[in-house]
């Protein structure tokens, strides 16, 4: 491994002042921003990534590839799943119309429920009375706050705090940002409540409550459910919710041939890696003309 000296640190730090007077010139450049959270993330600046950030979103809040790719950043990066959930929400405030923004809600929850229940069974709590609390399904992560090693550029001082904060442009370049804080959708946190038990079914109750907001933010629109409905069959913790999506579809949409033909070739779709015939072959092409059935019925 190349040591790295005072030479490397004076040159990281020029780049990053480079990429800061020239963002605070061109606020609106999202491929600007891009390329300066690209930079850091290679660098592995954590604490700076924080702050680049939150001004980024701070000046484009309609930006829907920052909003996404800040949250994954705090979800797998830093394994900071309530700060990653906590982003999402606030950009479904600032673009309540973004099918991409609503998709990438459901899936985080989704992998995050798979993941609690993952958790439950290595640890043998499936079935338990005390299978789940409330803090490990709503807003805890397997590791909060957990982050890789990397490079600290020397001037970021204090603590992590529970993930970024949306700050003021305005903010000065080298300090920290005053933060807005990110409320969480009071709904939402009711679903994620204490009331929630073990199983699949409990720990995907937050994806299905994520859904019907979707649907009731967005009636019309038929592939943000079919997209919804893909994830359910991507992920294992989708499979108590996807009978209730394809029925929403059907109830919704029941006289569209587009919908009837979409909902018959996701079997078949998920068998498309298998190159050779098999069982599973066999199971899709009954599903999808049980499927079809069901529409014409």
């Amino acid at each position: 491994m190349t040591r790295q000296g005072p030479p490397d640190f004076a040159i990281r730090r020029r780049i990053h002042f480079i990429f800061s007077r020239a963002a605070r010139r061109f606020k609106g450049d999202e491929r600007l921003w891009m390329q300066w959270i690209d930079f850091a993330e290679r660098r592995k600046a954590d604490k700076r990534l924080e702050r680049i950030y939150g001004r980024a979103l701070a000046v484009l809040p309609h930006s829907v590839p920052l909003w996404t790719r800040a949250a994954a950043w705090e979800f797998e990066a830093r394994s900071n799943a309530s700060a990653a959930r906590r982003l999402l929400q606030r950009a479904l405030r600032a673009n309540r119309g973004s099918r991409e923004l609503w998709l990438a809600y459901f899936r985080f929850e989704l992998i995050f429920a798979e993941r609690v229940q993952r958790r439950r069974s290595a640890l043998g709590l499936d079935g338990g009375a005390g299978a789940a609390d409330g803090d490990d399904v709503a807003a805890g992560s397997m590791a909060d706050g957990e982050e890789a090693g990397g490079e600290d550029d020397g001037e970021d001082d204090g603590e992590d705090g529970g993930g970024l904060e949306v700050g003021d442009e305005d903010e000065d370049e080298d300090g920290g940002a005053a933060g807005l804080a990110l409320a969480p959708m009071t709904d939402v946190e009711g679903a994620e409540g204490g009331e929630l038990g073990g199983g699949s079914a409990a720990t995907s109750a937050v994806a299905r409550y994520v859904y019907e907001s979707a649907v009731a933010a967005m009636p019309e629109d038929v592939e943000l459910r079919l997209g919804c409905l893909r994830a359910c069959g991507e992920v294992e913790a989708g499979a108590p919710i996807q009978a209730a999506i394809e029925t929403s579809l059907r109830d919704s949409f029941g006289e569209s041939a587009a919908v009837a033909l979409a909902l018959a070739s996701l079997p078949l779709d998920r068998c498309a890696a298998e190159p050779e015939w098999g069982s599973a072959h066999a199971a899709a092409l009954r599903a999808a003309l049980q499927s079809l059935d069901a529409s014409l019925a």
